[in-house]
């Protein structure tokens, strides 16, 4: 075959040649300098890093005609066998294609002869994790404890899929990705030696779709090359990889800065007629915009940034317009929309569009500018805005209740009842946390605490129902400087136990302190039947009297909801005369 390509022709022949790999090229050189090599090698990492290759070199070294050497010559019949795969006594096996027990059987047969030319038997394992169980326990024997004529070269893009008992028998080498600058290096290098005319920012974009692999780049290189010839410019490899060109990521944040939803949709049917895979765009724009961040926080640019100084600059000038949380917004927000698109392919430009419409509107600073105003009326409630809002709900009232028939049912009453009633609450609500307030200097009491107690558990169970259950199985034992003891039935081990969890004790201990300005850690302990039986009198009196308490308590509140029902029933009997309650 008079082709060859690229990934073969310029694939490295000594470990000098290696590249990214300084660690692995450094041990096995010093291993066989001072002859300590190892019976088996186990060579793991990700496609195109030199794993194969690696192993090649190795099995080269040993066997090369001028002695065992780090620097095998490559001329002499032993590595040229071994180069061109046709070698007696270095043998390549696919771990996919001879992955049963009775290939390994063989293999097994054929390890304890001599080598025929060689002074080394190396048997080269690709996918090694491929092989079957019954396979790996086959091989465990002879792995352990080979003549001394053979060496294994093991070979996986999946380490954890090897057994542990064949990983403690070999010396394992992890291989790391290639960075984007080696790759480039080593991309120059062919072109030159091509004579291809390429620039550094296309060698960039090819390195880039490479992810770290050698050999893609090499192959991808070599596809360009065959589509455009010797002169190749930046368009051509964007089109063949389908890589979105910054100039309309910076369009699409350009939109994005000036809420301009019309032109983001106009860029998003663009990319879509030009047959634009959209997955790929929303990679490359979280690219674009972890870029952005990392400008944002100061990160020199040449180190973290695989772009030309001149594409450097134009994310510099973009990256003024955003804030850092702005920034980790987006790139939160598009996350979301790759796991959407993955589950929902056919409707990607659907839900594209959607995000990219909620993005550029600010959706997220417009609920947080209304949380902030409904905060402000519920913390400063004299400056009329709760009494506006009570007037406007009165008077929506009134005109929600003309029904088209007489008959009104009593679930407009109830309704209408429970509007009052809510409002009853805050109400109290606000006249209690006056009270707290004012007494919040006398310093932390038995008092004080009783006082908090029905505020603390409203805050509770608005942000978290099922504590406020919890909290209403306890009772206030005692409240010292700092300190506010809970007591719990003995043999009410579930609620206490759902106290005492850290989580829950920080929000409730957050939430008094919210409320009080004032530092309390909350105790948990279990109350002995006594103190509820009567051993103590005195103990026993306080607690009859704080259950008459909470009962009074109970029948006012009960009181209030009658009457409030029954005002609201005379009043919508004054509006309609003729009508009917019906229960």
């Amino acid at each position: 075959m008079s082709y060859q390509v690229f990934a073969r022709k310029y694939r490295p022949n000594i470990f000098n040649d290696l590249i990214g790999q300084p660690h692995i090229k450094e041990t096995l050189s010093n291993a066989i300098t001072t002859n300590r090599l190892a019976h088996a090698y186990l060579f793991a990492g990700s496609r195109g890093t030199g794993k194969t290759t690696t192993a090649r070199i190795l099995a080269k070294c040993l066997n090369c005609d001028l002695g065992i050497t780090i620097t095998p010559c490559g001329q002499c019949s032993s590595c040229q066998e071994i180069a061109g795969g046709y070698s007696m006594d270095v043998m390549e096996i696919d771990g996919a294609s001879n992955r049963g027990i009775d290939e390994i059987r063989e293999l097994r047969e054929r390890v304890k002869f001599m080598p025929a030319k060689a002074r080394y038997k190396v048997y080269i394992i690709d996918e090694v994790h491929m092989l079957t169980n019954e396979a790996f326990n086959a091989l465990l024997k002879t792995l352990e404890e080979p003549p001394a004529h053979v060496i294994f070269a093991f070979a996986t893009t999946e380490p954890h899929k090897v057994p542990q008992t064949i990983l403690s028998r070999c010396q394992r080498f992890d291989f790391k990705r290639i960075s984007i600058s080696e790759i480039c290096q080593v991309l120059k290098k062919v072109a030159s030696l091509e004579k291809i005319e390429i620039d550094d920012l296309t060698l960039t974009f090819i390195a880039r779709s490479a992810e770290g692999s050698m050999r893609d780049a090499e192959s991808i290189l070599d596809q360009v090359v065959s589509f455009c010839g010797n002169n190749v410019t930046c368009e051509d490899v964007l089109a063949i990889l389908g890589i979105i060109k910054q100039g309309i990521l910076l369009d699409f944040c350009e939109a994005i800065i000036k809420s301009d939803s019309n032109k983001i949709i106009k860029l998003l049917n663009d990319l879509v007629d030009e047959g634009i895979d959209l997955g790929q765009f929303v990679r490359e724009m979280m690219m674009h915009l972890r870029n952005l961040l990392l400008i944002k926080t100061g990160c020199p640019p040449d180190s973290v940034i695989d772009l030309t100084s001149d594409s450097i600059k134009l994310l510099e000038a973009q990256s003024l317009s955003f804030t850092y949380e702005r920034l980790l917004s987006m790139i939160e927000e598009f996350q979301k929309i790759n796991e959407k698109m993955r589950l929902f392919p056919l409707q990607a430009k659907l839900i594209l569009e959607v995000a990219l419409i909620k993005i550029v509107q600010g959706d997220k600073n417009y609920v947080a500018t209304k949380t902030e105003e409904l905060k402000e009326k519920v913390n400063h409630p004299q400056s009329g805005g709760l009494k506006q809002e009570e007037g406007s709900r009165e008077k929506e009232f009134k005109e929600e209740v003309r029904p088209p028939h007489p008959q009104v049912v009593l679930s407009v009453t109830k309704q209408a009842s429970e509007q009052q009633t809510e409002e009853l609450e805050n109400r109290t609500e606000e006249q209690t946390n006056k009270v707290i307030h004012i007494s919040e200097n006398l310093g932390f009491s038995i008092q004080q605490a009783k006082e908090l107690w029905p505020q603390l558990r409203r805050v509770v169970k608005k942000e978290k129902p099922s504590l406020d259950t919890c909290l209403a199985a306890g009772e206030i034992i005692e409240a010292s400087d700092h300190i506010l003891t809970l007591g719990f039935r003995e043999g009410d081990t579930f609620h206490k136990a759902r106290v005492e969890i850290r989580e829950n004790k920080e929000l409730i201990e957050g939430k008094i302190k919210e409320i009080l300005n004032y530092e309390v850690r909350i105790k948990t302990i279990t109350k002995q039947s006594s103190f509820i039986d009567g051993e103590s009198s005195a103990q026993k009196a306080g607690f009859i009297e704080e259950t008459a308490a909470r009962q009074a308590s109970a029948r006012q509140a009960s009181a209030r909801q009658a009457s409030s029902e029954t005002m609201v029933l005379d009043r919508v009997l004054k509006v309609f005369p003729e009508a009917e309650i019906i229960a």
